[in-house]
């Protein structure tokens, strides 16, 4: 499971990571290996935005796992003063993916401005509280009043290549899962997923954020 503080405080509680593959099952049972560390500098110029010229600093956590049989998957994090993302590589290929085990938990009562979701992602935001809000599909970006401050969920780094991802939330929880578009992801070697990503502190430092940016590959 995946929990973010923020000085102290939890903001995202408890959830679920993994992936499932025709040939593996990546979210129950495995076995961690090791971890791998280093820090990602990078300075770049981008042609529109709230600025043009970004510095990113962030620390790079490489954990991998093995499932009982030797399937192998790298869960890679990464974190920046305003944010927390993750995703999942798969050294080699398995197969199809079928779905994602990820999902968020927040407060029960943290604020939510969520918008149902469309496929031009065009929808208008209604404001409810997590647990609050109607069991419904939502646009993968949603924004919630967390413990000292707020967190916006995003994903970043869509190359066409993977699916898409929306929000599905039952109401009277918390939890809100990642189901992807396609009912199945076609792969034919080794895989690298969007980022799941999390941008968090007071509200100005998430409207100011670029997190999701500086993730993505030029």
């Amino acid at each position: 499971a995946l929990t973010v503080t923020r000085e102290g405080r939890t903001v995202i509680e408890p959830s679920p990571v993994g992936i499932v593959t025709e040939q593996a099952d990546f979210s129950q049972g495995l076995r961690f290996l090791h971890r791998k560390d280093r820090t990602v500098d990078q300075r770049y110029r981008a042609k529109s935005g709230k600025r043009l010229d970004r510095k990113v600093h962030m620390k790079e956590s490489r954990l991998s796992f093995a499932t009982a049989a030797g399937a192998r998957l790298d869960l890679l994090v990464r974190a920046s003063a305003d944010g927390v993302a993750y995703r999942y590589v798969l050294p080699r290929g398995y197969g199809d993916v079928l779905g994602e085990a990820s999902a968020f938990n927040l407060p029960a009562d943290a604020g939510a401005w969520l918008s149902t979701y469309r496929v031009d992602n065009e929808g208008q935001f209604a404001q409810y509280t997590a647990a609050t809000a109607p069991t419904a599909e939502y646009s993968p970006q949603a924004l919630f009043s967390t413990p000292g401050g707020y967190t916006l969920l995003a994903e970043s780094d869509l190359t066409g290549s993977y699916s898409g991802a929306r929000f599905a939330h039952t109401q009277g929880s918390g939890s809100y899962r990642v189901q992807l578009a396609d009912q199945r992801v076609s792969t034919d070697g080794p895989l690298t997923t969007p980022w799941r990503a999390m941008v968090t502190g007071d509200l100005a430092t998430v409207t100011r954020s670029t997190f999701t940016d500086d993730l993505a590959p030029a």
